[in-house]
Order: C-alpha cells, then structure tokens, then sequence
C-alpha cells in the first residue's frame, strides 16, 4: 500500500441529516413537499485548503485572544461551543434543508441559528469522520 492512497480523494462529502428513533432505528430527516428528499448539508472535509484555513484562522484568534487575556482567562465552555458551531458554519459549502416551513439558501447567519441545534452539529461530525475513515478505502 502506498500512504499516498489513505489521502480522500474528495473535497466535500454530503451528509444525510438522520437521527435515531426511540425503536433505535436510524431514521433520515426529509425534506417537505409532494416530493421529499433527504435533507443534506455538504461541507469540506479536514484535508483540504479551505478547512485547514478556517482551522488556522479560528486557532490564530483563540491564541490572540488569550495573549491579551488576564492572567487565570481561558476559554470557557461557551467559548468552546462557539468555535464548534463556526467551524461548521465556515466549512460549509450548500444544503438542502427545510427549516421554518422553507428551503432556505445557505448564508452564515442562517448556518449559526441551524447549527445551535445539537443533533445537527452532530450529524456533519459523525458524517465528516466517516468520510474520514480510512479503513474503507
């Protein structure tokens, strides 16, 4: 095997939104209308150039926000759970969602209110570290 091989060849990858149902059933979240369709979020995946600048660009404010910082000021849980969501949000490319009864187009602000919902967030991670996962290759 050459180490070359474990490298995705993707850029993005799609993912389902989907949860499990109370039966333990994985259940896809679909889209409204006469004819439904998975709802889906596609986001660059870590190898890439637009991953790796959104991960430098929020590890580089985090370390300046701590330099200036009072001695004993560190991140905070809240801190932690606001680059979660604007990971996602920088690293999104499109979805196709339904959300308030509409299909609304990807935008920032929309992506921070969508991604605040726990089971989303969640969703695109286990959905980026299956893409990931290179012992499917």
């Amino acid at each position: 095997m050459d180490l070359k091989n474990l490298t995705p060849k993707e850029e993005t990858v799609t993912i389902e939104l989907s949860y499990v149902d109370k039966n333990g059933d994985r259940v896809t979240i679909m889209n409204e209308g006469k004819d439904p369709d998975p709802m889906t979020i596609t986001v660059y995946l870590p190898h890439t150039k637009q991953y790796k600048a959104v991960q430098h660009e929020m590890t580089n404010q985090r370390i300046q926000k701590m330099s200036q910082g009072k001695k004993g000021v560190g991140l905070t849980s809240e801190d932690l759970e606001q680059i979660a969501i604007e990971s996602l949000v920088k690293t999104t490319v499109d979805w196709n969602i339904t959300y308030e009864g509409k299909k609304p187009k990807f935008s920032v602000d929309k992506a921070r209110e969508i991604y605040a919902v726990p089971l989303i967030r969640e969703c695109i991670e286990s959905g980026v570290a299956d893409a990931m996962d290179f012992t499917k290759l």
